[in-house]
């Protein structure tokens, strides 16, 4: 993770001037400075994919979630929340649930334009690839039933 400088105090702006949101994040980028996810998408198999799409300095876009990679939250918020679920050890997923049940009790979640961090892509795996997370997703969809409901089918260009 390489901060970038500037890159914190617009996340506390945004918790400062705008108190539904209770997570903020930064964009987080390549090594190339490409954006890497602006937030996530999350589908009614369980599945996600970065948002990709430019953010604007002066934009802060409301997600579903943004990767744990770097979030700034209020403490408060985190325990009333219930903070990281064990159930999903050793990793992969717990981001999710947390900004899922935070959105469950009102709270948004958002990724800042005006804050943007570099991030090694699964720099926290021994070889570098991506994790087998099957087992995850399946703990993600047996707690929260209702993404099968409320979430889109992936679609066929995202597959």
């Amino acid at each position: 993770m390489a901060f970038l400088d500037g890159w914190l105090e617009p996340l506390i702006v945004t918790l400062d001037q705008q108190p539904d949101v209770a997570l903020a994040a930064p964009v987080l980028l390549d090594d190339d400075h490409a954006v890497q996810e602006a937030g996530y998408f999350l589908f009614d198999d369980g599945q996600t994919r970065p948002d990709r799409r430019p953010l604007g300095a002066d934009e802060v876009r409301d997600v579903v979630y943004s990767s744990a990679a770097c979030w700034l939250l209020r403490r408060d918020d985190l325990l009333a929340a219930g903070g990281f679920d064990p159930d999903y050890h050793p990793a992969y997923y717990e981001d999710v649930d947390v900004a899922l049940r935070l959105g469950a009790g009102g709270r948004r979640s958002v990724v800042v334009g005006a804050s943007r961090v570099i991030h090694l892509l699964h720099g926290g795996t021994p070889d570098g690839r991506p994790p087998d997370v099957t087992r995850q997703r399946e703990v993600l969809l047996d707690h929260w039933p209702s993404i099968r409901a409320d979430f889109p089918a992936i679609p066929v260009d995202l597959m």
